[in-house]
């Protein structure tokens, strides 16, 4: 596995997608490729060749560092130097001027060539490239002008969602800040990071309020391209909104920090900002025509397109093909920010819903990416073994396609609810429980129980029985233990429909666990698990490897094994927690440990790509770049650090598949999960209750 290449977008048979102009050649159809006319070598020496420009693009829009892709440019302008200079032999000078141009051009790609070198991987990928538009000129053309519109809508055109996505980026923040200062909740004080954040939030929209709607004409238009407040300044001229002076001022007035600002008073506008903005929002269209006219317009005629993420199933080579987009086009709420939600007709005639999603940083893509990847190979295992497979024992894992550096393709069901999103339709059946409610019932006790403390001149450290006193109380009032039953019951009438979906959700669970526990895998939380309600399947979100930031290893940190809150238990019961729960985790242990399947061979490979991406991003984060920590990990660094993260997964993968005596070593992590003593010291806003 080649680590040097960023991930790149698969389409039809295995065909790298880049958001890049194709080379233009003789055979390309009209209208599907560029537009640019055929021509031969380069006239002159310092003018950059086609492929050169290419070349570079290619390499930047695949999300490559900007010296491999100046690399390849000058590279390509190497082979088109050569080539004008063979050509212009046979003419004669055109003076002094035209050789001193050739000889600074010369001199400047021999300079680049020996300062930039592409890596081994980079020249590979540019040769697949060159091979791929020679064999299929006119299908790499559509496919490249189908990804370049796609990621041009999925630039935001609304003002409230960036405004939305802000303000939840920086509640996030903030939650973390105040979970950290627990132990003092009224006199937290916001970090430099957070007043930045508001400060920026600040200054970015208030530029877009100095336009004075009589100086922008009503026939301007909102492009998606356009800067936040070029958007707003629209906005405001069309008559979106008449209420922007109003609003601009209260905002100005909530969020103009001066001095040191207590956190709980900013966590507290924030809600209601939020609050606000999502009632706002939720008024708003949804629903828009897709401006596209080469997506509009797309037949199979033009060209033969696999369907996103199909080839990753074991299905026939050819698979279903793109026969057209549907033309409307919805803005969803997931995983606490929006996606575009299209339809694609397949060829065999079913409509497929696609979601077209940002990621913030796309090495966080690239690393969830790995962990699909795991449990795609740990379905094969499971597959292949008599006892996981006569339960049904297989990761839902969806089908999700690279477009663009930050934004990404995903198959979708609209049947798909978060954790997260049920907790909120729970409470709202059920008038005196809020999900808000728990987490500032929480801080409340907490900072009731420090005054009284400082009263008495004691330390301000809550004890262990005022947690689990809190704990209890919310559990009884906020956020009841049968919660989740009942939103389960009511949304599964029939018996045996709540039976199936109660079986799914036991059998998901235990190899979601398993993988938390036995992997190190990141926590998962109501807004990372999800719940396919036409199946009862259940998909996580966001999994990685919980990775120390500053020594690299495997982090085992958490307070739980996994997530078995009180509703959870409430939902299994004792039965099924003792029974099927715990006997799926151990089946699925034993499988994945069968020395036929070389488990461990994919781990290093895995865990290799994820320990050169984590110094990477640490040598990259440093201030400074000289203080002497390598660009690259050493060998002798890398191979213990890969060594050691597998024999911790191998060693908690062996534990649970022991079975001796009749002693099942599931039910002690069982014992452990359900623990008041632990559940109690979590995170509030990861919601132990529920």
């Amino acid at each position: 596995m080649d680590t040097d290449s960023p991930a790149t977008p698969i389409g039809a048979g295995g065909v790298p997608l880049l958001a890049t102009q194709a080379t233009p050649t003789r055979d390309a159809a009209p209208g599907l490729g560029p537009s640019t006319p055929v021509t031969g070598p380069a006239t002159t020496a310092g003018a950059p060749s086609t492929a050169a420009q290419s070349t570079a693009v290619a390499a930047e829009s695949a999300g490559t560092p900007t010296s491999h892709a100046a690399a390849l440019a000058a590279k390509s302008g190497r082979v088109a130097v050569a080539d004008s200079r063979r050509t212009q032999s046979v003419t004669a000078m055109a003076g002094p001027t035209s050789f001193q141009e050739r000889s600074q051009s010369a001199a400047t790609a021999a300079a680049m060539a020996a300062t930039l070198r592409p890596s081994h991987s980079m020249v590979i990928f540019s040769k697949i490239m060159v091979n791929l538009r020679e064999m299929n000129p006119v299908l790499l053309g559509t496919m490249e002008q189908v990804i370049e519109q796609m990621s041009q809508l999925h630039s935001s055109d609304n003002w409230l969602q960036e405004i939305l996505g802000c303000l939840r980026a920086c509640l996030k923040c903030c939650e973390r800040e105040a979970f950290r200062g627990r132990s003092n909740v009224s006199g937290t004080i916001a970090s430099s990071q957070i007043t930045s954040l508001l400060s920026t939030l600040l200054v970015k929209f208030s530029a877009g309020f100095q336009v004075k709607p009589a100086t922008t004409t009503a026939t301007s238009s909102v492009e998606g391209g356009e800067p936040l407040p070029a958007r707003c300044a629209a906005a405001a001229s069309l008559g979106y909104d008449a209420a922007f002076d109003s609003f601009l001022t209260n905002f100005r007035a909530d969020f103009t920090i001066t001095g040191e600002a207590r956190l709980p008073g900013v966590i507290t506008r924030l809600k209601k900002w939020i609050r606000l903005l999502d009632k706002k929002w939720r008024l708003t269209t949804r629903t828009k025509m897709i401006d596209s006219r080469f997506i509009l317009h797309f037949t199979l005629a033009n060209a033969e397109i696999i369907l996103p993420g199909e080839n990753l199933l074991q299905r026939s080579p050819s698979g279903f093909h793109i026969a057209r987009f549907l033309p409307n086009m919805e803005t969803v709420v997931k995983d606490d920010g929006f996606a575009r939600r299209m339809q694609i007709q397949a060829t065999n005639g079913k409509i497929y819903p696609y979601l077209l999603m940002g990621d913030t940083e796309t090495s966080d893509c690239w690393r969830e990416d790995r962990v699909l990847q795991l449990f795609k190979l740990a379905n094969t295992m499971l597959q292949k073994r008599k006892e996981p497979a006569i339960r049904l024992l297989q990761y839902t894992i969806p089908k999700t396609t690279p477009v663009a550096p930050g934004v990404r393709l995903m198959e979708d069901d609209p049947s798909d609810i978060s954790f997260l999103s049920i907790l909120e339709e729970a409470c709202r059946q059920e008038q005196h429980c809020s999900a808000d409610k728990a987490v500032d019932m929480f801080y409340d006790k907490l900072a009731l129980e420090q005054v009284k403390q400082v009263k008495h001149h004691q330390t301000a450290s809550v004890p262990q029985s005022t947690l689990i006193s809190v704990f209890n109380e919310i559990s009884r009032t906020a956020i009841p233990s049968n919660l989740l039953k009942k939103w389960s019951v009511g949304t599964f009438a029939s018996a045996l429909d709540y039976w199936h979906f109660r079986s799914q959700v036991t059998r998901h669970l235990a190899i979601y666990y398993l993988a938390e526990y036995a992997m190190h895998l990141t926590e998962l939380t109501p807004r990372t698990l999800y719940l396919t309600k036409s199946s009862g399947f259940l998909s996580a979100r966001f999994y990685r490897f919980h990775i120390h930031e500053t020594t690299g290893t495997l982090q085992d940190d958490h307070l739980v094994p996994f997530r078995l809150t009180p509703n959870i238990t409430t939902l299994l019961a004792p039965l099924h927690l003792e029974g099927p729960l715990s006997a799926a985790m151990v089946a699925m242990a034993r499988c994945i440990v069968d020395p036929g399947f070389a488990l461990t061979n994919y781990l290093h490979a895995i865990l290799k790509d994820e320990f050169i991406l984590w110094h990477r991003k640490r040598y990259f984060g440093q201030e400074d770049l000289s203080s002497g920590l390598p660009e690259i990990l050493p060998s002798d660094q890398l191979i213990p650090l890969v060594n050691n993260a597998v024999g911790l997964i191998m060693a908690r993968l062996h534990f649970l598949s022991q079975y001796e005596d009749g002693e099942n070593k599931a039910n002690i992590l069982l014992e452990q999960a359900v623990s008041v003593d632990k559940l109690c010291q979590a995170d509030p806003t990861t919601y132990p209750w529920f």
